[in-house]
């Protein structure tokens, strides 16, 4: 499995390695999406900084999109933050983020993992660490 998560009381790290492809994602967020918290699911954060390979076509990041609206309601006060180094992975992580404008998503794609963390933590984050 080329991702990993670790779970938190109120949040996950999901750190995607190797090949990574948009049905990673897909199952990655839909075990976070399932996932059981103690009260409301409030950060996730997306770390594709150690992958390799990124094969994720723009229908796979439609349907993550879509993953991602269904569940406003379950999740209606997450932020999530994604980490993006390449420039594939940043401009398809822009194309999600771009599309989650206007829900009540909180978003932000960082070039690094601090950058990351600082904005979880500005929101209120505790569980992450650099």
């Amino acid at each position: 499995m080329p991702w990993s998560v670790t779970w938190h009381p109120d949040a996950a790290e999901i750190r995607y390695r190797g090949l990574t492809t948009g049905g990673d994602i897909l199952e990655a967020k839909r075990q976070f999406f399932s996932r059981k918290f103690d009260g409301p699911a409030r950060y996730v954060l997306c770390d594709f900084s150690d992958i390799q390979r990124f094969e994720v076509s723009p229908l796979e990041v439609h349907t993550i999109i879509a993953q991602d609206r269904a569940a406003l309601f379950t999740h209606p006060e997450l932020a999530e933050a994604v980490v993006a180094i390449g420039p594939l992975e940043y401009g398809l992580a822009r194309t999600w983020q771009i599309e989650m404008q206007g829900t009540s998503r909180r978003t932000l794609v960082a070039r690094t993992r601090a950058e990351a963390i600082a904005w979880l933590e500005s929101l209120g984050a505790e569980s992450f660490a650099a």
